[in-house]
C-alpha cells in the first residue's frame, strides 16, 4: 500500500505544489478572475511611441537608483588593498579582487548582476533573453569581468586544508547564480580556420 492512499491510489500531492483536483482556489496570479475576461486593447487606443517613451524613462530611473546606491556605499566596501591582503592571485580576468567580507563580494555580486540584467532588459532589446544577452554583451562585459574577479577572491589556499570552511563554501553557493548570469554572454575566442591552419 502506498503511504497516504489505498492499494493502486497516486499519493498526496507534495507539500507546497498546486494541487490537481478537489475544491480549491486558485491564488491571485495563477489564473485570471473567472467573473472577468482580459481586456483586449484595441490597436487604435494603443500609441507604441508614448508606451515606449514611458518605459525608456522608467528604466532610466532603475539605472540612477543604481548610481544612488553604488554612491551610498562607503570606503568600507572598497576592494582590500596589498596592505591588507595579499597579493591577488591573477585569473584570465585579472587580479582577483577581496573584500573585508563574504557579505560585501556578495552586495558586489549581486550589484553587478543587477546591472547586467538591467541593460539586458533595455525597451531597445529583443524579448528573447539569450539573444538580448549577446547583444548587449559589449556593454555588460566589463561588469560580468568584475565578477569573475570577485569569485575567484573568495577562495581560499586550500593546499593544507582538508575541507572547504562553511562560510567559504556559502559564499561560493551564493556566487553561482550571479556567475551564471553573467557567464552566458561568454563566448570563447577560438582561433579563425585560416589562423589555425597557419599554425599547423
Amino acid at each position: 500500500m502506498r503511504p497516504g492512499g489505498g492499494p493502486g491510489q497516486s499519493p498526496p500531492m507534495f507539500p507546497g505544489m498546486m494541487p490537481s483536483s478537489g475544491r480549491f482556489t486558485l491564488p491571485r496570479g495563477f489564473s485570471p478572475p473567472r467573473d472577468t475576461s482580459p481586456s483586449n486593447e484595441s490597436s487604435e487606443d494603443f500609441d507604441l511611441d508614448a508606451s515606449t517613451a514611458a518605459a525608456v524613462r522608467e528604466w532610466e530611473d532603475i539605472r540612477q537608483a543604481f548610481e544612488v546606491f553604488r554612491n551610498r556605499l562607503g570606503p568600507d566596501f572598497a576592494p582590500l588593498g596589498l596592505e591588507h591582503a595579499a597579493t591577488p592571485e591573477m585569473t584570465p580576468f585579472g587580479p582577483a579582487l577581496m573584500y573585508r567580507t563574504f557579505s560585501i563580494a556578495g552586495i558586489w555580486m549581486n550589484f553587478y548582476m543587477g546591472l547586467i540584467v538591467l541593460y539586458r532588459s533595455l525597451p531597445s532589446m529583443p524579448p528573447f533573453a539569450m539573444a538580448a544577452a549577446g547583444i548587449a554583451a559589449q556593454q555588460t562585459a566589463p561588469w560580468a569581468n568584475k565578477m569573475a574577479r570577485i569569485a575567484a577572491g573568495l577562495c581560499e589556499d586550500l593546499n593544507n586544508q582538508r575541507s572547504v570552511s562553511m562560510l567559504v563554501g556559502a559564499a561560493c553557493i551564493e556566487s553561482c547564480f550571479c556567475l551564471f548570469v553573467s557567464g552566458i554572454q561568454v563566448r570563447d575566442a577560438l582561433p579563425s580556420p585560416a589562423a589555425a591552419s597557419r599554425r599547423s
